[in-house]
């Protein structure tokens, strides 16, 4: 990854001591496109890898995986996950001034 990001793993694998993978999760980032959050003030995009969890991977049984995965807005905040069932939920969150967040 760019920007000097390099300390997220890629994936991780727990093995028994004969070497069977007891369970394993791959990690994928920065895939897809970021949502336009409009205009606000002072926002600066960023160019290149941000580091943005996009895709868990998590082995079942055998080589069945249960996947989650994520969107983001170009701010950098989660805009909608999928849960295991690739059912979309979206996250709202309404910023007033003074700042207050409801989730």
């Amino acid at each position: 990854m760019g920007n000097g990001i390099n300390n997220l793993p890629a994936s991780v694998t727990i093995q028994d001591r004969s070497g069977n993978v007891k369970a394993q999760t791959t990690y994928t980032y920065d895939v897809g496109t970021l949502a336009n959050s409009g205009t606000l003030p002072q926002h600066v995009a960023v160019t290149g890898s941000r580091g943005n969890l996009t895709t868990v991977k998590r082995l079942a049984q055998g080589t069945t995986t249960l996947n989650r995965t994520y969107s983001y807005w170009d701010t950098g905040q989660v805009n909608q996950f999928g849960d295991i069932n690739a059912v979309q939920l979206h996250i709202i969150i309404v910023v007033t001034l003074p700042a207050q967040v409801h989730l």
